[in-house]
């Protein structure tokens, strides 16, 4: 338990003793006060008689509710999501592995989808890679468990450089095919989109290598385990679209 929960926990006991000191002091002696009051009304209006036990039970009522949150509260800050994640495993040399070979397998179709102007389908892989396999947790985890091995240094620094600027670069690559969907076009790709286009093969080729990089620290041995839990992974077939020939380019801008 952490240093906060500590303090979390003290602070919600000493709320408990205050409440029950409270109870004591304050409580009893006003439910008193104000039953006396009561009965004193009741003498003078008997139809509107009220029962004196009646604003005790209201007391205790109030009591029971704010220890009851008081309880709540102390619950969840001792047993909150974070701390449950916190304790969750950290991902194997091969899981992380895996996670790679499944990024590069879902990347493969995006060069074809740019090039017939495809560009939904392009965008929804790589945002697919990004926050489903997060690419870069397991580019960092790989990187981080080979300086245990005997690597080259170069490799290393290598694959440590690529990975500390993934995210920039699967961002680029987005954004070259998203302001592609924004050009004008007769049917065929314009002048203006190919520019773009270019841009976004040299991202979709780094991002690639970037991958290989890191993947080139692990031995062939780690590579086939991993490639069995590639092989035992289920990938949604809407990543992995077929066009007709009368669509492989986006209709023209009206």
């Amino acid at each position: 338990m952490s240093t906060r929960r500590f303090s979390t926990f003290f602070v919600v006991i000493w709320v408990l003793i205050l409440a029950a000191i409270t109870q004591g002091f304050f409580l009893a002696p006003c439910a008193k006060s104000a039953t006396t009051l009561m009965q004193a009304q009741a003498s003078k209006q008997s139809q509107n008689r009220v029962d004196g036990g009646k604003l005790d039970r209201l007391a205790a009522l109030q009591q029971g509710a704010f220890l009851s949150s008081a309880f709540l509260f102390l619950t969840a800050s001792l047993s909150s999501p974070a701390q449950a994640k916190n304790s969750a495993p950290a991902a194997s040399f091969e899981e992380c592995i895996s996670r790679l070979l499944l990024s590069r397998k879902v990347l493969e179709p995006v060069q074809k989808y740019i090039k017939i102007g495809q560009y939904d389908p392009a965008r929804t892989n790589i945002k697919y890679v990004t926050n489903q396999f997060r690419l870069k947790k397991a580019m960092e985890r790989v990187v981080l468990l080979a300086f245990e091995k005997d690597l080259p240094q170069s490799k290393l620094d290598d694959a440590a450089e690529v990975t500390a600027v993934i995210d920039n670069t699967l961002s680029q690559l987005d954004s070259s095919v998203y302001t592609q969907i924004f050009i004008p076009t007769d049917g065929e790709i314009s002048p203006d989109a190919l520019k773009y286009q270019k841009q976004a093969f040299e991202f979709y080729d780094t991002t690639l290598d970037s991958i290989d990089k890191v993947l080139s620290l692990a031995s062939p041995e780690d590579l086939k385990e991993a490639q069995k839990l590639v092989d035992g992974t289920s990938l949604p077939p809407f990543l992995f679209k077929s066009f007709a020939d009368g669509q492989t380019f986006r209709p023209p801008t009206p």
